[in-house]
C-alpha cells in the first residue's frame, strides 16, 4: 500500500510541474517576488524524491 502512496505522490508532482511548464510556455504564470522560493521548494523536493528512490533499491 505504501507503494501505491509513492506513487500516487509522484504523480502528482510530476502532474504539478507539467502545469507549471505549459503555464510558463503559455503565458499565463505570474510574475512573483524575487524571494519567491518555488526553485527551492522544487530542489528539495527532486531531493527527497531521489534520496527515497535510491534507498528503496540499493
Amino acid at each position: 500500500m505504501k507503494l501505491i502512496r509513492n506513487a500516487d505522490k509522484q504523480i502528482e508532482f510530476i502532474d504539478s510541474v507539467e502545469r507549471g511548464w505549459y503555464e510558463l510556455r503559455s503565458g499565463l504564470g505570474e510574475y512573483v517576488a524575487e524571494n519567491d522560493t518555488f526553485f527551492v521548494s522544487i530542489r528539495k523536493e527532486i531531493r527527497i524524491t531521489n534520496q527515497t528512490c535510491t534507498k528503496k533499491y540499493q
